[in-house]
């Protein structure tokens, strides 16, 4: 049994279309936002008047750490392995392991408009090179 169901018993998980309900929207967020935590701790807020700090709780979530860089995703590398089988399979040839920035030839091309249709702001180079070099052949 998941967590939603041991909070909610017998009510199933908020869809999309829950969110868009003005009228229960804030409840279902706030059942979400109770999932996550998993505790917190008092903390030393802002200084009073009369030299005493305030306490307040801040709320501990389960979450990743926050980092500066965020690591590229998995979906983006299968999506060019999945794009390389492609071309593959439609001209016979494999494609090229290194593409240069500034000339992609016509693999990278294709790959860096599949890219940007899909909303993505990766480097198609970067990607094709990093395949090319993962790729056992």
């Amino acid at each position: 049994v998941g967590r939603w169901e041991q909070a909610n018993p017998g009510v199933e998980f908020p869809q999309e279309i829950d969110l868009n309900n003005i009228d229960c929207r804030e409840a279902i967020c706030a059942k979400i936002a109770s999932l996550c935590r998993i505790g917190g701790k008092v903390t030393d807020a802002r200084m009073r008047p009369s030299g005493r700090r305030s306490k307040t709780w801040e709320v501990a979530y389960y979450a990743p750490e926050k980092t500066r860089h965020f690591p590229k995703t998995a979906a983006e590398d299968q999506f060019v392995a999945h794009l390389a089988l492609t071309w593959c399979e439609m001209t016979g040839e494999l494609p090229p392991k290194v593409v240069h920035q500034e000339m992609l030839g016509p693999f990278g091309r294709l790959v860096q408009k599949c890219l940007r249709l899909s909303g993505s702001s990766a480097n198609a180079a970067n990607l094709i090179n990093k395949y090319g070099r993962l790729r056992g052949d």
